[in-house]
């Protein structure tokens, strides 16, 4: 019984403090912060180290992952796109962000824009 109550205990201890870890935002977005580490600059990046990766808005607010990775021909990141929006996969939109409006951070991507800006920029086509 002592066991069961340790274990109990333990695990609501753990619970609570991831709790504030993720916050639900008025916008029905969740939020996180991304962990702090070095920024690297989009002219460095690949379309390897893009794809899938969470994007997070200059609020912090998690605007969902990078699905595409745009390039120029000689391999140079030009923009990404991301998937935002929606619930549980439906109504979901895919948006550009431009170079130089997103770096690097951790192991997620900064967005150099507010989650409002992301979510006012125009949706992209579905070209898979």
């Amino acid at each position: 019984m002592r066991k069961t109550f340790l274990v109990t205990t333990a695990l609501a201890c753990l619970l609570a403090a991831n709790a504030g870890a993720l916050a639900q935002g008025s916008t029905g977005i969740t939020t996180a912060a991304p962990p702090p580490s070095s920024n690297q600059s989009p002219a460095d990046l690949t379309k390897e180290q893009l794809l899938g990766r969470d994007a997070f808005s200059q609020d912090q607010t998690l605007m969902g992952p990078v699905e595409r990775v745009v390039t120029a021909a000689n391999g140079q990141v030009q923009a990404i796109v991301i998937k935002t929006g929606g619930f549980l996969g439906f109504g979901a939109r895919l948006v550009a962000i431009p170079q130089g409006k997103f770096h690097m951070r951790g192991q997620n991507v900064q967005l150099q824009l507010t989650s409002e800006e992301v979510q006012k920029l125009p949706e992209q086509k579905n070209n898979s």
